[in-house]
């Protein structure tokens, strides 16, 4: 702009105000596209004018304080907000449980695959005593297979017992082939089946319990059927509280 000097004159800018958002506008990009805060908010049942809140800490409620993840339920009027908040915290607890479970089934297998690899079972099974009652020429026969060569095992003795048994201890005789099919081995296999004070020592629940005797070790020069033969050495003629005879042949 000239003057009548004839120096011109800078024309100065406005400046401009600044933008201000309209918060009509900003209220429609939330609702088309929601912050996860907001979407929390919606599953609790509150509005987008909430209080901001913070994971772990007590936050103020339109009913009073309560804590951003806990268990107690928001004392508010809005009864969605209530029902919200418990399935939310019902599935908490579920998720919870799901993961204790999973662990414990995770120990529980792992433990039984470190059982499995510390001992390689070639034969275990049980017998029925006859009736209930073992008489001395009632003789339990096993029959086992062994398809390896040149192999030493373990030789395990079990029995279930009832809690009718009438003696402290047992004893079995054993009689085995392993070392030559015509010629028989014959061992002792010694339970104490209660302490001094009565109390049964096996395993179990309710009234039947297993105990173990371990024989020793034998040599299987080579693969094929051998023989196992059981009786009892008590000194009666009918013996009661006997249920099932175990053998076991296991890599040591």
């Amino acid at each position: 702009m000239k003057e009548g000097n004839g120096i011109i004159k800078r024309k100065r800018r406005k400046l401009r105000k600044p933008v201000q958002t309209d918060k009509r506008l900003l209220r429609l990009i939330l609702l088309i596209n929601p912050t996860e805060e907001i979407l929390q908010r919606r599953e609790m049942g509150m509005g987008t004018d909430s209080a901001r809140t913070d994971r772990g800490m007590a936050i103020p409620d339109r009913g009073g304080m309560r804590t951003a993840h806990g268990a107690n339920v928001p004392e508010t009027n809005n009864p969605a907000a209530r029902k919200n908040h418990v399935v939310l915290t019902n599935r908490a607890k579920m998720t919870n449980g799901l993961r204790n479970s999973i662990c414990f089934l995770s120990i529980f297998f792992a433990t039984c695959l470190l059982q499995a690899c510390g001992e390689r079972i070639v034969y275990h099974t049980y017998q029925p005593v006859p009736a209930r009652r073992w008489t001395p020429s009632d003789t339990l026969v096993y029959e086992v297979e062994i398809g390896d060569s040149a192999v030493t095992l373990a030789l395990t003795a079990e029995v279930r017992n009832r809690n009718t048994y009438p003696f402290q201890n047992l004893t079995l005789n054993i009689a085995s082939n392993f070392a030559d099919t015509t010629r028989w081995v014959n061992q002792k296999a010694d339970f104490m089946l209660t302490d001094k004070e009565g109390q049964w020592k096996g395993t179990g629940w309710g009234s039947l319990y297993t105990s173990g005797s371990s024989l020793g070790n034998v040599y299987i020069a080579r693969p094929g059927t051998y023989t196992i033969r059981v009786t009892h050495d008590m000194r009666t003629e009918e013996l009661e509280g006997i249920q099932d005879v175990g053998i076991r042949l296991a890599y040591p």
